[in-house]
């Protein structure tokens, strides 16, 4: 099991980034030679509301448990 997460992928504000509750950059995660996330960018601004959807398998759960730490 592997997680990276690279370089920024683009310049943001400073206002833009202190207001930010959840910000990822480029997070890839592994499991063995499986990547099951491939350089996810995610920036969720203080009461905002997201919705993460999609067919089963598609690594809802596992973003989920990277946001958390729990991965």
């Amino acid at each position: 099991m592997k997680i990276t997460a690279g370089p920024l992928a683009w310049k943001e504000s400073t206002a833009a980034a202190a207001s930010a509750v959840v910000a990822i950059r480029r997070l890839s995660k592994h499991f063995g030679a499986h990547q099951v996330l491939k350089d996810i960018d995610l920036e969720v601004q203080a009461s905002q509301r997201i919705v993460i959807c999609g067919p089963s398998g598609s690594g809802k759960s596992t973003l989920a448990r990277c946001i958390n730490r729990s991965e």
